[in-house]
């Protein structure tokens, strides 16, 4: 496996080749979805699949699998690839994928480009361009460009291909309405997104300090592979649905790699090895201790446990949370008078 972060891609991965496939006037879902174990990134996995989604407008989600074939759900050891039981790091976000999606948090984006293809060519244009992201190319199409306007296709019956509204992005930007995506930052790959009621941030990010909106957050460098800035997928989400600032319970889950006990990685982490390769039992995630800002009254902050259960008060120093690694979670609660 390549072992790394659709925020790195520059053309949005495999989110942004889904979404050049929608078809004017039908319903469009996206099923079995997942990045798999035991990838260093696949807490990004609902969040950023939330977020294309809802800016697409898209009609459905299913991710594959929580477990198959079988009903112990108390083991929750990673023992396939596409398993989501067991990986806290992607679970803990699924609130802001929620909000995002489901309940609306995050707006279709306003600006929406067709390319239209004549029904006659269609068995010619399967043949020729295999992939229907080298037909939108030929059009003037930034793959990229999905996360800062809608995209279709739609039909007619005879002619050529044309484009309906403007395709490419200015050079070099990557920024625009909720979005600020940099997959070719020299410091690390980095995406953000600020919606009124959530905000995520995503990448290369140990190290750095990042606005978003009327809050910001720094997270602590920690070791990581490959020269990079460590990785993680921030997510704050305000469980009553008012803005963040405004906002009496507010959700925050920060998370990096989870993975079982003794796991046998080759050398570059690009695959398993070895007969005991899922390694044992216990399942362990990953800390990411940082420090967020948040703008509104004062507040209180309690770690949460794997079930979601209170815990331990969280440090907070005025309108700062700072998370440790001694808090040993992944998820805070956050609650105002």
């Amino acid at each position: 496996m390549r072992n790394t972060t659709q925020v790195a891609n520059s053309s949005a991965g495999t989110l942004g080749n889904m979404a050049f496939h929608r078809v004017k006037g039908f319903p469009f879902t996206v099923s079995e979805y997942n990045t798999p174990a035991p990838n260093d990134h696949g807490a990004e996995l609902f969040p950023l699949l939330a977020a294309m989604a809802a800016l697409q407008d898209w009609d459905g989600l299913y991710s594959y699998t929580y477990r198959d074939f079988g009903k112990n759900y108390e083991d929750t050891r990673i023992r396939k690839y596409f398993h989501l039981i067991g990986r806290a790091n992607l679970l803990v976000h699924i609130p802001a994928a929620i909000h995002l999606f489901r309940l609306g948090g995050l707006k279709p984006a306003p600006e929406l480009t067709t390319v239209v293809l004549p029904k006659d060519q269609a068995p010619q244009l399967a043949c020729k361009e295999y992939r229907l992201g080298s037909l939108w190319a030929k059009q003037g199409a930034s793959i990229g460009s999905a996360w800062f306007r809608r995209v279709e296709l739609a039909q007619k019956k005879t002619g050529a291909p044309e484009v309906l509204a403007p395709l490419a992005l200015p050079e070099g930007v990557r920024e625009g309405g909720a979005i600020r995506w940099h997959p070719e930052d020299e410091k690390g790959p980095w995406f953000s997104l600020n919606a009124p009621s959530v905000r995520l941030l995503v990448g290369h990010i140990g190290g750095r300090q990042f606005k978003l909106g009327d809050a910001s957050v720094t997270v602590n460098q920690r070791p990581w592979a490959r020269n990079l800035p460590a990785y993680a997928c921030i997510s704050l989400t305000a469980l009553d649905q008012r803005p963040i600032a405004q906002s009496r319970r507010l959700l925050l889950a920060a998370s990096a790699r989870t993975e079982n006990t003794n796991m046998l990685w080759n050398k570059d982490r690009t695959s398993l090895i070895g007969k005991d390769a899922w390694g044992g039992k216990a399942t362990v995630s990953e800390a990411v201790p940082l420090s967020l800002d948040l703008p509104g009254t004062s507040f209180r902050a309690t770690a949460l446990d794997a079930l979601g259960r209170p815990g331990k008060p969280a440090q907070v120093n005025g309108n700062t949370l700072r998370l440790r690694a001694e808090d040993r979670t992944l998820w805070v609660l956050i609650e105002r008078q």
